[in-house]
């Protein structure tokens, strides 16, 4: 039970001690940010990467439709 009210104090406090707008500033500025400059940098090339893919993937999926329709209809033609 003890441990149970010390934790909701912590968070509480916790709590309070983040509605501080200066603070949240400096931890979004300080913290935040750079990480996920550093996160988008090391991922971009795999996100690239993956584009390319999916793009390589429509485009050889409308060939292959296209395939099959032209095949198709020049099956009707010379029956």
């Amino acid at each position: 039970m003890k441990s149970n009210t010390i934790l909701e104090k912590t968070i509480d406090s916790l709590i309070t001690f983040l509605k501080n707008d200066v603070l949240r500033e400096k931890i979004q500025l300080m913290i935040l940010e750079p990480l996920l400059q550093y996160s988008m940098e090391r991922l971009f090339p795999y996100l690239l990467l993956l584009c390319a893919i999916v793009i390589s993937m429509i485009l050889l999926l409308i060939s292959i439709l296209l395939v099959l329709l032209l095949r198709k209809s020049t099956d009707g033609i010379h029956s």
